[in-house]
């Protein structure tokens, strides 16, 4: 009996563990385009979840959509601002908008989800007042969630996180 208990308890241990929060969807047909500034991609037989109207258009978007892509908190006492991340989901090229209301030295990262960075460090003077764009290229990423970290040069404090989807 003990034996069994311990068995069950050891393979109740496992259930769980190793789980990716990746969604997953066998269809029987889909595709990928790409054109400059959009990129669209459908799977045959897909439910769908979410339509949006707009003046000439109809959109109904399904499992494969990303859930909300960027979200942006100033922090007052840092006086920096992260005005925009697209596209996102991104496919080869990146652009991020920075400004601050300070003079500030930067570090960008790029971590996965476990966290180990996966492009090289960029580093950024940017003046107060100013607003840059910077160009970051992820073709060399697989499709995955990627987290954008902005840090201090000076201090490591971190200023924003930003989470992207990476296509095809």
């Amino acid at each position: 009996m003990k034996k069994i208990i311990f068995g069950i308890l050891l393979l109740s241990s496992f259930s769980g563990t190793a789980q990716a929060p990746y969604r997953h969807v066998v269809a029987t047909g889909g595709a990928f385009g790409q054109s400059p500034g959009i990129s669209l991609s459908y799977t045959v037989g897909e439910v769908a979840v979410t339509t949006l109207t707009g003046a000439s258009s109809i959109l109904t978007q399904g499992f494969q959509q990303p859930d909300g892509l960027f979200v942006g908190i100033v922090d007052p006492v840092s006086g920096f601002v992260t005005s925009h991340a697209y596209p996102n989901p991104v496919s080869s090229q990146l652009t991020l908008e920075l400004a601050s209301s300070k003079n500030e030295h930067l570090i960008i990262t790029c971590h996965d989800l476990l966290g180990r960075t996966v492009l090289a460090p960029v580093y950024q003077s940017l003046n107060a007042g100013e607003t840059i764009r910077l160009q970051m290229d992820v073709q060399q990423l697989i499709p995955a969630m990627y987290f954008i970290r902005i840090m201090r040069k000076n201090d490591q404090q971190a200023l924003e996180t930003i989470r992207i989807i990476k296509s095809h």
